[in-house]
């Protein structure tokens, strides 16, 4: 459990913490979205919805995460690797931190939308009461509400990453590309 604790918490340092995540517009735009969805996702469809798209995205997510690691033994790699002399995170961080933050929201709409499943098909308080008090009712469709836009919010700010992730790898990559601008034209 070290292990793990030690990466989630490298991984989320790296990211910038809780400081980065409510910062980024993505959580912004995800939540308005996710409000104004919520009332047509009631009947569940989010998390059948989730357990379609994001195995395909995860797949294109780690096969884009593939394709960096691949620069293992790459000169580019070597220049986009450690940190710089102020303490800044490197350029290979950055864009490995944006791949592991697009892991970790993947993984979790996918695991919330599979526990969900049941939530929507078989509401436990027909399976456990003959007659359900009105109040109990309205407590069950409150909690229903709070799931249903919780998970919209995890399904529209996962397939945002999309975009996240991509700016970012375009961002260090132009910032790296700047960096080099002033060598010799012959090395072009």
């Amino acid at each position: 459990m070290s292990e793990f604790s030690n990466i989630l918490g490298s991984y989320w340092t790296s990211y910038g913490g809780w400081g980065a995540f409510f910062r980024s517009p993505f959580i912004l735009i995800a939540s308005i979205a996710a409000a104004i969805t919520t009332y047509d996702f009631l009947d569940g469809n989010w998390s059948d919805l989730a357990i379609q798209i994001v195995p395909a995205v995860l797949g294109f997510t780690l096969g884009g995460y593939a394709i960096l690691v691949s620069f293992a033994a790459s000169d580019f790699r070597n220049a986009m690797m450690g940190r710089f002399k102020d303490g800044t995170q490197s350029p290979l961080m950055e864009i490995n931190s944006a791949f592991f933050h697009f892991f970790v929201f993947q993984s979790a709409t996918f695991l919330f939308a599979f526990i969900c499943i049941p939530v929507y098909k078989h509401s436990l308080l027909d399976i456990f009461l003959s007659e359900i008090p009105g109040w109990l009712i309205a407590t069950n469709n409150i909690i229903l509400v709070i799931i249903t836009f919780f998970g919209a919010f995890l399904l529209i700010y996962t397939m945002l990453m999309v975009l996240a992730t991509a700016m970012r790898i375009y961002s260090v990559l132009e910032d790296f590309d700047t960096m080099f601008d002033g060598r010799d034209q012959s090395q072009k």
